[in-house]
């Protein structure tokens, strides 16, 4: 018996050592996106919205956070930037978080999202405080994932 216990055990140190060292399982990935929409993907990307021409008027554009291809695990960290090329005021609203910035010469607003969902939507909307009516909005987006 001591002997069939023994052969035992060395065939299963003979199985374990069959195993590659530092294989480890697969981990699941997030999948397509399949919402309509400009995609923000993991990185710096770029995005559009119109100018309100009018004091206290707004204009909203929609995006959606991608993260497809990461670990189903990962959530994402958004920041976006809002710029124009003259000292008036506009303000930045994402998601339902202000700027907040009351800058009434400056020409940047930015909000940061923290822990959002694959496939979220990201609204985001422009008030004309005291914006130039003729200035162009420039948005840019970077998407970590965390």
């Amino acid at each position: 018996m001591k002997r069939i216990t023994g052969l035992l055990a060395a065939t299963v140190l003979s199985v374990v050592a069959v195993v590659p060292a530092g294989a480890q399982e697969t981990v699941p990935l997030h999948g397509a996106c399949t919402k309509t929409g400009q995609h923000i993907l993991v990185g710096n990307s770029t995005g559009k919205i119109a100018t309100p021409t009018l004091p206290l008027t707004t204009t909203t554009a929609t995006f959606v956070i991608d993260l497809e291809g990461q670990p189903a695990t990962k959530k994402a960290n958004l920041s976006v930037d809002m710029t124009w090329g003259d000292p008036t005021d506009f303000d930045l609203d994402v998601n339902g978080e202000s700027s907040q910035n009351f800058n009434f010469d400056g020409t940047y607003e930015n909000v940061s999202l923290t822990n959002q969902a694959h496939c979220t939507t990201v609204t985001v909307e422009a008030l004309n405080f005291t914006g130039n009516p003729l200035a162009t909005l420039a948005l840019s987006f970077k998407v970590t994932a965390k």
